[in-house]
């Protein structure tokens, strides 16, 4: 096998990123695609020039030209879809959040390693030259030891109507699951996935979904401060302080740029584009696993995911958000 056949689960908007990006690998191919209603994954197809488009879940995982599944459909479906994927000896790459719990997410690592199926959760953010960069300087000792790190992340998407997936605690919408899972992601790449402490504090919305929360996570003698929310627009970026400088990442989870400041330096910005829009490098790395006959990734691990969800949990819990089919 030199190329990976991929097959699409859902037809939303997330999908249309990954789609334009799968399209210029040459190690990648897109398949089919699947959506709820036929006429959407058809539309779909017909836009990305796929061949097969599918009605129904169930058909496009037995099709047995299909090597891989993206997943992008709501967070609440997430366990149900990737167990179907794996059931059908597909290889998963799950959009974030990877379920709605650990528990869960455990279940199907552990599926997943039986099936000895590739399985990966799809944080683009973690596979992006930029990041990768930023870890390699902070390696390197370029800022010190980190002793702080403080994220915001959050959009005012109120405009979409409360009807919308983002609000609907059904489908375990809301701004932890939505968008605070980048921040606690961040946070455990550069101070790890045990945190000595957890405190969060939520503000629900009309629909019973967290519309903002803040965490703080400690690590010892260091400490994450975490913000996130779908009704107020946050500056988005990141600042990580160490015990020689700090760096600035503007828009840290789709990250193009980054500004280091040493002590008695004048501040210099590193600047790495995306080749298309971000996802290829993601993409890549996951066929990249298949290929080489790898079950699971070394840069997104399952202790990563697991440490994510753990943490998840805690704030879901100080929060007291629990979604309605738990």
């Amino acid at each position: 096998m030199d190329k990976i056949r991929w097959g699409i689960i859902g037809a939303g908007n997330i999908s249309n990123t990954f789609a334009k990006a799968v399209c210029t690998l040459p190690n990648a191919e897109l398949t089919a695609v699947a959506a709820r209603k036929l006429d959407a994954a058809e539309e779909f197809a017909r836009e990305y020039g796929i061949p097969k488009a599918y009605g129904s879940y169930l058909e496009i995982v037995q099709d047995d030209e299909i090597d891989a599944i993206y997943i992008a459909t709501p967070h609440s479906h997430h366990y149900e879809h990737m167990m179907l994927c794996l059931t059908h000896g597909k290889h998963v790459l799950c959009e974030k959040a990877f379920t709605v719990n650990e528990q869960l997410s455990r279940k199907v690592i552990e599926f997943a390693k039986e099936k000895k199926l590739m399985l990966m959760e799809a944080f683009w953010t973690r596979f992006l030259p930029m990041t990768l960069k930023v870890r390699e300087i902070i390696s390197e000792g370029v800022i010190g030891e980190i002793k702080a790190i403080q994220t915001n992340f959050g959009f005012d998407l109120t405009h979409l109507g409360f009807a919308s997936r983002v609000f609907d605690l059904t489908l375990a919408g809301g701004a932890l699951l939505d968008v605070g899972v980048y921040a606690v992601n961040s946070a455990t790449m550069y101070l790890g996935n045990e945190p000595t402490g957890i405190t969060c504090v939520g503000k629900k919305g009309p629909t019973g979904a967290d519309f903002k929360n803040s965490i703080i996570l400690e690590y010892g003698d260091k400490i994450a401060t975490l913000s996130s929310s779908i009704d107020t627009k946050y500056a988005n970026n990141q600042l990580i302080f160490g015990t020689k400088g700090m760096i600035e990442v503007p828009e840290f989870w789709q990250c193009q740029r980054a500004i280091i400041t040493k002590e008695h330096e004048e501040s210099y910005e590193i600047s790495l584009p995306h080749d298309v829009n971000g996802f290829e490098y993601e993409i890549s790395h996951f066929t990249e696993c298949v290929l080489s006959g790898k079950a699971e990734s070394d840069n997104m691990t399952f202790e990563n995911t697991l440490a994510i969800a753990k943490i998840t949990d805690e704030c879901r819990k100080q929060m007291d958000l629990i979604y309605p089919f738990e």
